[in-house]
């Protein structure tokens, strides 16, 4: 039947013929031989890519059903090495969701019961779940990390051989559309896999939205510095992230996001590389900038900027950073540092040495190791002699035979019309280190050698201080007043917590774990200290230039806010170097303080005072602190303890080691005597040093005075296991 309306007819449906006959409903898929076939020549995975890095993330959320997977996968077709390639690399996702599997994409691909394609489903369920860590451990692990390719990270089609038929067997695997050329993975695969979690919350602190309002007014005015030149890497590095980013801050970047943002900041700025490690500098360089977003003015910022950059700071930095970097132990030294941002000249260093029988052996990059009668000298790097670097430097590792000449030579000039600055630093264990500031002329030729000084160092008989017969025979003169304040029986002990007095500062808390002191008293003093402290709360500064707000950024702010409610405070132990506190027990007072606070630096050498530093040194923790004999990845602190402008955690489960790398010292540092004492009692007080040792007392209520000086401008905790970047001045 049918209508007229106006110019139209109304037809009913059941009359209308169709344009086209409608499909007959089929269940029909690729077959697992032609799903083998599009492993071997189909197109392939889309994958990420960075500056030639191309890359997958790893869901760490698949963790806990990566079994379940496999497990699915096996009832398929009982493959063990399909369930096993299952396992390795659901985890997997590309720029359209999880890459196991992503070729099925019919109910029957591969599998006349859609086995595969419910496995399929079942991954992209799994990995559009939240990621909730099993436990605190975890709990600041981002939910991806990267995964980069290359042309081992897959395994091919065939596997194994049927003994039946003599044919390879074929397994389902991951086909990516681009690989990274194996040369570029082996050099960034380790450092992207290091450094991209690592990285966030820095990259947090410097590109959320107060702080790149406060980073774009230094910018805007960084021409009022004395130098703004050296910071033009780091603000090209920056601006080249705010494009990246395109008007996206960090606080509403995706999971995926920050780990792309961290891939991206990592292959951007200048990279120091070589056999072994890459160091991004740029990125190194930026810490900076998360400490000026925080000061309250402009001024006080460019002050500080200004400071930074001066070259007197931050060459004897590049130094440090050289010698750590080239496993440089060498009680004796000879160095050479210079300004490369504003002298790319190539400066040599090189050493005559004059051997007691009179020959006469030259030690520089023509003939950088020579070793005679059991002794080496030797140059351990040598800059700007082909690639130019920012932060030069150059050190010859010498020995207490024979003496040394040390000479300096301008091979290549660049820089013109202007001298050229440079230091000497010549370095003995257990002496205060000659620096030697000189300037190559500007109109002084290349190969006209500089005699910069004539240098024999000495046998390190005490590590702290060698007593001269001077010296011995002053200490001998005032022996009976030695006798009367120190006593016969010096003993140099590392206290307990608990041993500690009212005057020292000491912060605990309710936690959530196992640990906690049981002594009553200690408790309630403590919490006393607590209470006090929020007593005399003042008004909160700014955290960054742009804006006031309410969150923690220094350890005062920390303490206060862990002193309500249960919490854990955890560090990753092996990025912290170990130290410990001493109390000398002598007949009377004779200390300015009654504790002494030894800090390792540098691998091999004595601790000493803890001092706030630019630069970090070789020192960490490692098994050899540990009771368990092995360090973790996470160590709980039990308390904070305060001593002056010192923070000092006290860590858990640490024991004094037995090891070559750390020598113990006793805690006889030079100016700690009373002033009355120090004149005629210093050096007898510091040859003690490497010859008292402390004694510590371990029990299961103790907590020894062993952990770590928070002696950087900032440092990562973990509080109630979420990661949080804290200053400590």
């Amino acid at each position: 039947m049918s209508a007229i309306h106006d110019d139209f007819e109304v037809v009913e449906m059941k009359d209308v013929p169709s344009p086209a006959p409608a499909p007959e409903p089929q269940n029909i898929g690729m077959s697992y031989e032609d799903l083998m076939e599009e492993y071997k020549n189909g197109v392939g995975t889309t994958t990420f890519e960075e500056a030639g890095i191309h890359y997958f993330l790893y869901n760490n959320g698949m963790e806990n059903h990566r079994n379940e997977i496999k497990q699915k996968m096996m009832s398929h077709g009982q493959c063990r090495i399909c369930a096993r390639r299952a396992y390795k690399f659901c985890p997997l996702v590309g720029p359209y969701g999880p890459v196991f599997l992503s070729n099925v994409m019919r109910k029957n691909d591969g599998c006349e019961h859609g086995v595969l394609h419910s496995i399929k489903n079942t991954i992209r369920e799994k990995d559009e779940l939240p990621y909730i860590p099993e436990d605190d451990e975890n709990a600041s692990q981002m939910k991806y990390s990267i995964y980069v390719i290359n042309d081992l990270s897959f395994p091919s089609v065939n596997e194994g051989l049927d003994p039946k038929t003599g044919e390879a067997f074929q397994h389902i695997t991951v086909k990516p559309k681009n690989r990274t050329p194996l040369i570029t993975s082996n050099k960034y695969k380790r450092f992207l896999e290091e450094n991209v979690s690592v990285a966030q919350p820095r990259l947090s602190n410097l590109f959320n939205t107060e702080a790149i309002k406060s980073i774009n007014m230094i910018i805007e005015n960084i021409q009022q510095l004395e130098r703004p030149n050296h910071w033009l890497g780091v603000i090209k590095w920056y601006k080249k992230i705010l494009k990246y980013l395109d008007g996206r801050v960090y606080e509403t970047l995706s999971d995926q996001d920050k780990v792309h943002l961290g891939v991206f900041s990592m292959m951007n700025g200048s990279h120091d590389i070589d056999e072994s490690t890459i160091v991004n500098k740029t990125f190194r360089q930026a810490s900076n900038f998360v400490d000026f977003s925080t000061m309250d003015t402009l001024e006080d910022i460019f002050r500080e900027m200004d400071t930074r950059s001066a070259p007197q700071n931050y060459m004897q930095s590049s130094l440090a950073r050289n010698l750590e970097k080239h496993s440089v132990t060498s009680k004796w030294r000879v160095s050479l540092v210079w300004d490369g941002k504003e002298h790319r000249d190539d400066l040599d260093i090189q050493v005559l040495w004059y051997l007691p029988d009179g020959r006469v052996l030259k030690v520089y990059y023509g003939n950088r190791v020579v070793q005679m009668n059991g002794y080496e000298t030797r140059l351990d790097f040598d800059m700007n002699a082909g690639t130019k670097v920012d932060e030069p430097a150059e050190n010859i590792s010498c020995v207490p035979y024979g003496e040394y000449r040390v000479q300096v030579n301008n091979f290549s000039r660049y820089t013109k019309d202007k001298d050229i600055p440079f230091k000497v630093i010549i370095h003995q264990e257990g002496q205060e280190d000659i620096v030697i500031e000189r300037v190559w002329p500007v109109d002084r030729p290349p190969g006209n050698f500089m005699d910069i000084k004539t240098h024999r160092f000495t046998q390190v008989q005490n590590q702290d201080l060698v007593m001269s017969t001077k010296a011995a025979s002053r200490a001998m003169a005032h022996q009976g007043e030695w006798d009367e304040y120190f006593g016969p029986n010096i003993t140099s002990v590392v206290p307990n917590v608990e041993d500690l007095g009212t005057d020292t500062p000491i912060n605990v808390w309710e936690k959530g774990s196992k640990k906690n002191i049981s002594n009553s008293s200690f408790m309630d003093m403590a919490s006393s200290s607590i209470q006090n402290k929020k007593n005399e709360r003042k008004v909160e500064k700014k955290k960054y230039l742009s804006q006031k707000d309410d969150m923690p950024k220094n350890m005062s702010d920390l303490l206060l806010y862990m002193s309500n409610g249960k919490h854990t405070l955890k560090i990753k132990p092996r990025g912290k170097s170990p130290g410990y506190i001493t109390k000398i027990n002598t007949l009377k007072e004779v200390q300015k303080s009654p504790y002494s606070l030894n800090h390792f630096h540098t691998k091999g050498e004595v601790p000493r005072k803890p001092e706030v530093e630019r630069f970090s040194g070789t020192a960490r923790f490692d098994d050899s602190w540990f009771w368990s004999g092995r360090c973790p990845e996470y160590s709980e602190v039990d308390c904070v303890v305060q001593f002056g402008t010192k923070w000092f955690l006290v860590v858990d489960g640490v024991k004094l080691p037995n090891d070559q790398n750390y020598p113990l010292t006793g805690g006889f540092h030079p100016g700690a005597l009373k002033p009355s004492l120090h004149s005629k009692h210093n050096y007898q007080w510091t040859y003690n040093n490497t010859r008292i040792l402390p004694t510590v007392t371990h029990s299961e209520s103790s907590n020894p005075l062993i952990g770590t000086f928070l002696i950087a401008d900032e440092v990562e905790v973990f509080l109630d296991g979420r990661p949080l970047i804290i200053k400590t001045n």
